[in-house]
């Protein structure tokens, strides 16, 4: 059924555009469609918690994610839909360095 959808020009672009509406519209969409990024539950809860607080604070366990999803995701997809207006403020200097380098390279080769 996907295929006879997908041969379909209208379709398609119905699909793709779908999608992008999706994406501007949930950052953790964009995470698992655009970056590829595998979704926990705790994301969609980070996501509902930042439309409801202009300020917040996560407090997670180590390798949850919490400077990949805010300092690298969010801020990728506030560039896309030009909705940034902040800074990175991260542990380290190095980490900064890193984190801002991975931004720069997934900016310039993403298609």
């Amino acid at each position: 059924m996907l295929e006879v959808l997908l041969q379909d020009e209208t379709e398609v672009k119905k699909i793709l555009t779908d999608k992008w509406f999706l994406s501007q519209q949930s950052l953790v969409f964009f995470c698992a469609d655009i970056l590829g990024m595998e979704i926990a539950e705790f994301h969609f809860s980070w996501e509902r918690l930042s439309r409801k607080y202009l300020q917040l604070l996560i407090e997670a366990a180590r390798d949850h994610g919490k400077s990949w999803f805010w300092a690298f995701a969010y801020v990728i997809w506030k560039l896309r839909f030009n909705k940034l207006d902040g800074c990175l403020i991260s542990y380290s200097e190095d980490q900064v360095i890193n984190l801002t380098t991975h931004i720069k390279t997934e900016i310039e080769n993403n298609d």
